[in-house]
């Protein structure tokens, strides 16, 4: 637990980690949706990403907030994905409905 100076030096980051952490709920929110019908593949998908995530932060974790962003970076690309996914079955569902 970071109390003082700790807190203080790393408040900067704050702010990045909670959009961080917001892409992070919205794509397990997606995920979860298309696991509770049955789209199982899916999660491959989430493991590229997560793939993709330690490999970047293998590469680039000279600090915290370089670490921050290639978490923002991996996971809003999760989250665009999983959009497209979703708005591209969502036009097929539609469409099949009549």
């Amino acid at each position: 637990i970071m109390f003082g100076k700790d807190y203080l030096v790393s408040s900067n980051i704050l702010g990045l980690f909670a959009v961080f952490i917001s892409f992070y709920s919205l794509s397990m929110v997606i995920m979860n949706f298309f696991l509770s019908i049955a789209k199982t593949k899916i999660v491959f998908i989430a493991l590229a990403a997560s793939l993709l995530q330690a490999l970047l932060i293998f590469f680039f974790h000279s600090n915290v907030l370089e670490i921050v962003k290639v978490n923002i970076f991996s996971v809003s690309l999760l989250f665009l994905v999983l959009m497209l996914i979703f708005f591209n079955k969502k036009k097929k569902w539609i469409f099949y409905q009549s």
